[in-house]
């Protein structure tokens, strides 16, 4: 028999999804369910997908997984180009597909972050051998505020050392070691003591968390400890240097002249 065409194809695949039992239809390797894969929507034809089975499997890193999505999704848009303008697709979806979009919105995110998490990071990736994934981008973008808080608590320090007539770097550097150093050293050996208990957990991500907590705070030190106060001695803002009150002030004097 002649494939029907026009209204008559609509009239006859609208029979076809009402009448035909999917199990009839349904392989083991993929699924069948007219209601869905039909998309009929006030006795108009919206849609249509056609499920497939590839070998690859479901737990694929995003390393490789997606350059299978990026074939797929390729094929779609070649036959997307050349479609008719009635014609709205096709389009090629997959959860696996959505977890690598996801993943790789995390790690755009993540390296928006400090370079503490991005040592953290290569510590990961070059001694431990784990690839960027969701679990990893989620536990770096928590510890970002750990690594980022002993260089705040120390600046503040610093710049409050000024309220204690202390002008050169020299002594508000010192001044923030000797009021914050100890606060933040304290704060480093209880946070990794938190993060310690997690390497008892059986659960990957939580192992990765502790890893992750872990050589975080020790980056936190040596950076903030170690170069953002060489910094401050060699190199840090003087007098009023830098003092956004000031400046504000100069630039008020400025404008009512």
């Amino acid at each position: 028999s002649t494939l029907p065409t026009g209204e008559e194809f609509f009239s006859k695949l609208l029979e076809f999804r009402r009448s035909s039992e999917p199990s009839s239809q349904q392989k083991e390797v993929a699924g069948a369910d007219w209601e869905r894969q039909i998309g009929f929507i006030d006795g108009s034809l919206k849609y249509v997908s056609v499920t497939f089975r590839s070998t690859m499997p479901s737990i694929e890193p995003l390393s490789s997984g997606r350059d299978v999505r990026d074939l797929i999704e390729g094929f779609a848009k070649d036959r997307r180009d050349v479609a008719p303008s009635s014609a709205f697709g096709p389009y090629a979806m997959s959860t696996a597909f959505i977890g690598y979009d996801l993943s790789e919105e995390l790690i755009t995110g993540l390296f928006q972050g400090s370079g503490v998490v991005i040592s953290v990071l290569g510590f990961c990736k070059s001694a431990m051998g784990w690839s960027l994934g969701i679990g990893e981008s989620i536990a770096g973008v928590i510890v970002i505020g750990l690594a980022v808080d002993y260089v705040v608590h120390l600046a503040h320090m610093y710049t409050e050392a000024s309220k204690y007539n202390l002008s050169t770097r020299v002594e508000r550097a010192t001044f923030a070691i000797k009021n914050m150093g100890t606060t933040v050293f304290a704060g480093a050996i209880t946070t990794a003591g938190a993060g310690l208990i997690m390497f008892a957990c059986f659960s990957t991500f939580f192992h990765k968390m502790a890893v992750l907590m872990s050589m975080t705070i020790f980056f936190s030190l040596l950076f903030s400890l170690g170069l953002f106060m060489s910094l401050l001695f060699t190199v840090g803002p003087q007098g009023s240097a830098g003092d956004l009150k000031v400046l504000a002030q100069q630039l008020y004097r400025s404008v009512r002249k």
